[in-house]
Protein backbone atom coordinates (compact mmCIF):
# COMPACT_ATOMS: atom_id res chain seq x y z
CA UNK A 1 0.00 0.00 0.00
CA UNK A 2 1.30 3.44 -0.88
CA UNK A 3 0.42 6.88 0.48
CA UNK A 4 0.17 9.91 -1.80
CA UNK A 5 1.24 13.03 0.06
CA UNK A 6 0.55 16.27 -1.85
CA UNK A 7 1.71 19.73 -0.84
CA UNK A 8 -0.50 22.30 -2.51
CA UNK A 9 -1.02 26.02 -2.53
CA UNK A 10 -4.62 27.28 -2.31
CA UNK A 11 -6.03 23.74 -2.66
CA UNK A 12 -5.45 23.75 -6.43
CA UNK A 13 -1.83 24.45 -7.32
CA UNK A 14 0.41 21.46 -6.57
CA UNK A 15 3.86 22.45 -5.36
CA UNK A 16 5.27 18.99 -4.68
CA UNK A 17 4.15 15.47 -4.02
CA UNK A 18 5.67 12.15 -3.13
CA UNK A 19 4.71 8.54 -2.78
CA UNK A 20 5.58 6.81 0.45
CA UNK A 21 5.09 3.35 1.91
CA UNK A 22 1.63 3.11 3.42
CA UNK A 23 3.00 1.97 6.76
CA UNK A 24 5.19 5.09 7.23
CA UNK A 25 4.06 8.07 9.26
CA UNK A 26 3.01 10.95 6.96
CA UNK A 27 4.74 13.64 9.03
CA UNK A 28 8.14 12.06 8.38
CA UNK A 29 7.74 12.56 4.64
CA UNK A 30 6.06 15.94 4.97
CA UNK A 31 9.30 17.31 6.41
CA UNK A 32 11.00 16.41 3.12
CA UNK A 33 8.25 18.22 1.21
CA UNK A 34 8.63 21.52 3.05
CA UNK A 35 12.41 21.61 2.78
CA UNK A 36 13.46 24.51 0.57
CA UNK A 37 9.98 26.07 0.27
CA UNK A 38 9.32 29.62 1.47
CA UNK A 39 6.41 29.01 3.79
CA UNK A 40 6.88 32.07 5.96
CA UNK A 41 3.59 33.77 6.79
CA UNK A 42 1.63 30.72 5.62
CA UNK A 43 -0.50 28.22 7.50
CA UNK A 44 -0.28 24.47 7.07
CA UNK A 45 -3.61 22.68 7.37
CA UNK A 46 -3.34 19.03 8.27
CA UNK A 47 -5.07 16.20 10.01
CA UNK A 48 -3.97 14.63 13.28
CA UNK A 49 -1.32 12.53 11.55
CA UNK A 50 0.76 15.69 11.06
CA UNK A 51 0.67 16.63 14.74
CA UNK A 52 4.07 15.18 15.64
CA UNK A 53 6.01 17.65 17.75
CA UNK A 54 9.07 17.46 15.52
CA UNK A 55 7.05 18.37 12.42
CA UNK A 56 5.23 21.22 14.17
CA UNK A 57 8.59 22.56 15.36
CA UNK A 58 9.93 22.37 11.79
CA UNK A 59 7.02 24.51 10.61
CA UNK A 60 7.58 27.04 13.39
CA UNK A 61 11.31 27.27 12.61
CA UNK A 62 10.62 28.28 9.00
CA UNK A 63 8.04 30.86 10.05
CA UNK A 64 4.91 28.94 9.13
CA UNK A 65 1.87 28.53 11.33
CA UNK A 66 -0.19 25.36 11.48
CA UNK A 67 -3.78 24.29 12.07
CA UNK A 68 -3.36 20.67 13.06
CA UNK A 69 -5.63 19.23 15.74
CA UNK A 70 -4.00 17.19 18.49
CA UNK A 71 -4.87 13.54 18.90
CA UNK A 72 -7.41 12.89 21.65
CA UNK A 73 -4.76 11.21 23.80
CA UNK A 74 -2.08 13.94 23.38
CA UNK A 75 -0.19 14.50 26.64
CA UNK A 76 0.29 18.21 25.93
CA UNK A 77 -2.49 19.31 23.52
CA UNK A 78 -2.04 22.63 21.73
CA UNK A 79 -4.57 25.24 20.68
CA UNK A 80 -5.98 25.06 17.17
CA UNK A 81 -7.87 27.68 15.18
CA UNK A 82 -10.73 25.50 13.91
CA UNK A 83 -12.31 28.52 12.17
CA UNK A 84 -9.33 29.17 9.94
Amino acid sequence: ITSFIPWTMNWETPLRFLLSPGNDHDAIHAERLIKGLDLSASTMLGDKDYGAQKFRQSLTLIGADYAIPPKSNAKAPWLVDYHL
